[in-house]
């Protein structure tokens, strides 16, 4: 079965700062979906804005046509990971798969080194060790949909390609939503592509259109 999560409407100003006036993305299972722009043009407010952990001026959310106040609450449909560390320092590696569900042997199958680090506490990993263990923690948790801010950030380049595997696997599970300054990544994994210039989110029909959108100077695109 297909599940759909549709946002739109979304608007948020911070102070006399507009940074959306007309946010949308439709997400669905067994598709990659690229959400790029600029720095600073929204991308985080918007993820934040459709998991539900900051309220918009304006949004609504639906998953498979039924509203959602707010979808981090409803079990099983949404994981989310955020730019900065979200699990606490504290914790095992080993309690932390536990705590999301995550199977294990789908972890070290990709990443064979975390099996090694199941007994260190997150904060006596390196930060790329650590980016490593929340991504997954997030990408293979048994959910519809999965949202992932940055998740190649602090990764060293054969684990961006191994990441990329399993985000390819991953995909004929849940929607997966990516947004990363990465931009060729991005571009390469994704099935529908959207890019957010002035305040607004556009559908792309080609990647070709960064260019015209002013994401990409023409010798980039």
């Amino acid at each position: 079965m297909i599940h759909r999560l549709d946002a739109d409407g979304i608007q948020k100003r911070f102070g006399t700062r507009d940074v959306l006036t007309g946010g949308y993305v439709s997400l669905e299972t067994g598709v990659v979906t690229g959400l790029l722009g600029r720095n600073g043009c929204g991308k985080s407010t918007l993820l934040k804005i459709v998991f539900g952990c900051l309220q918009g001026d304006s949004q609504s959310v639906r998953v498979d046509g039924h509203w959602v106040a707010t979808l981090h609450a409803q079990p099983g449909v949404a994981a989310y990971l955020p730019q900065h560390p979200f699990v606490p320092g504290n914790l095992r590696v080993s309690e932390v798969l536990g705590w999301f569900n995550v199977k294990r042997e789908a972890v070290f199958a990709a990443f064979p080194e975390v099996e090694s680090w199941q007994t260190r506490a997150l904060h006596h990993l390196s930060g790329g060790q650590r980016r490593l263990v929340e991504t997954l923690l997030v990408l293979l948790a048994p959910v519809q949909f999965a949202l992932l801010d940055e998740p190649f950030s602090h990764l060293a380049p054969v684990q961006v390609d191994r990441l990329k595997e399993v985000i390819l696997v991953e995909k004929s599970r849940k929607g997966i939503l990516i947004t990363d300054h990465l931009h060729r990544h991005v571009t390469e994994l994704s099935d529908r592509l959207y890019v957010i210039a002035h305040e607004r989110t556009y559908l792309l029909r080609s990647p070709d259109e960064l260019v015209r959108w002013g994401y990409l100077g023409e010798e980039e695109g």
